[in-house]
This record gives C-alpha cells, structure tokens and sequence, in this order.
C-alpha cells in the first residue's frame, strides 16, 4: 500500500455562460486563462502482481478573478462580476504495470 500527498500549480481555461432560456438574445458569456494551486492526497494498494487500484483526492484554487461578460448575439459589453473558482475533484481508477516488458 502507497500513502501519497501532492502539490503544485494549477493552470485552467474557463468559460462561462449565462442562458436566459424566454429569451435566448440575451445571452452572456465570458473566458480565460487562470492560475492557481493544487494540493491532495491518495491511496493506491497493489492487490496482486502488476494491478492495483487508487483513490485520490484533489484541491485547486483559483482564487478571485474580475470577468467582463458579454452579450453572445452582438458582443457588447454588459456586466463585470468577480467569480470565485475553486474545484475538488475525487479519482478512482486500476492500473495495470506492463513489468514483462521491461526486464
């Protein structure tokens, strides 16, 4: 069994919409580049001879970010907003080790 902690930068792209469904002219959208951090940790137990499984838990935090959205149909300016952006994220997965291959 492997114990494991993790850290570092984080980078993400990100898009936001506003959808007024009665009237869809109205629209709002809004992007970016954004920079943050990440920090986990995780679990991963090796149950026979080359498989093992994994549960991993992750943080990212993007911190505030001041966004002008615009209006989808004409691409007029219409609102800014501060938008706080942070994610967890859980994975669980099986890995498979090709060790034949390489001995």
């Amino acid at each position: 069994m492997l114990l494991y902690g993790k850290g570092g930068a984080a980078w993400t792209r990100t898009d936001y919409h506003v959808v007024f469904p009665a009237t869809p002219t109205l629209n709002e959208s809004a992007s970016g580049n954004r920079t943050g951090w990440t920090a986990g940790a995780g679990v991963e137990w090796a149950f026979v001879k080359d498989w093992s499984a994994f549960l991993e838990y992750a943080y990212y935090d993007f911190g505030t970010q001041r966004v002008d959205f615009t209006r989808d149909t004409t691409g007029a300016f219409v609102e800014t907003t501060d938008i706080k952006n942070h994610v967890h994220t859980v994975m669980v997965g099986v890995n498979y080790r090709f060790s034949g291959l390489f001995q």
